[in-house]
């Protein structure tokens, strides 16, 4: 696809200025009439941690299931190679 170019005048190049400052100013009017707006990612709490009371139960055979899945491995470890990706 070609690019259209075309020189433009001064007339023409106020216009495209005053356009866009046009644009700009309705965008900022509108922008003022929103209000205050609530703060993104901003979360109110009582508490932001929990008590840990209980313990949580754990499988006893995950070792076991981690190990069997993988496909280099040494008694009790997981033999990774460093960048083999």
């Amino acid at each position: 696809m070609a690019f259209l170019h075309k020189e433009l005048n001064e007339s023409e190049r106020a216009q495209i200025k005053q356009d866009v400052k046009q644009i700009v100013d309705n965008f900022g009017a509108v922008l003022g009439s929103l209000g205050d707006l609530p703060m993104e990612g901003f979360i109110e709490r009582r508490e932001s941690f929990r008590e840990e009371t209980l313990e949580f139960p754990c499988d006893k055979t995950m070792k076991e299931k981690i190990l069997e899945n993988a496909p280099h491995k040494n008694k009790d470890c997981i033999i990774a190679e460093k960048k083999a990706w």
